[in-house]
């Protein structure tokens, strides 16, 4: 699985998201933000790998995703988090895995003054 780009991105981001589906009849991106589910269908590119692209909402907030892939005989595949959901490398499962994450931030928001090169704790009661 290849994302551009990495890491959290900021409101309104274009997204472009390609896995390698070889075997697979077609592969669709499952995306979630808040209370909405949306299907996109991935396109083929070039040497097995499925690409698509999306852009992201204007507000800030999490959203989640994961890749589904039908073989010729209409049998479902995911491809999703991993069990740690940690990122990174991915499982292949039969059911719905966990999706990935992508934080959506405000790129016009400043740090406050009163915060800038400050110490931060949390204390943990026990």
């Amino acid at each position: 699985m290849f994302r551009v780009p990495q890491g959290a991105a900021p409101c309104g981001t274009k997204i472009t998201l390609r896995i390698r589906g070889e075997g697979s009849e077609n592969v669709a991106l499952r995306i979630w933000w808040q209370d909405t589910e949306r299907m996109i269908d991935m396109v083929p590119c070039m040497n097995g790998l499925y690409s698509a692209s999306f852009t992201l909402p204007k507000q800030t907030g999490l959203l989640w995703y994961y890749f589904i892939g039908t073989d010729v005989d209409g049998n479902r595949l995911y491809y999703g988090n991993s069990g740690d959901q940690m990122g990174g490398v991915g499982e292949m499962a039969a059911r719905e895995p966990a999706g990935y994450q992508i934080t959506i931030f405000d790129d016009a928001f400043e740090t406050p003054e009163w915060m800038r090169n400050a110490t931060m704790m949390q204390i943990m009661v026990d």
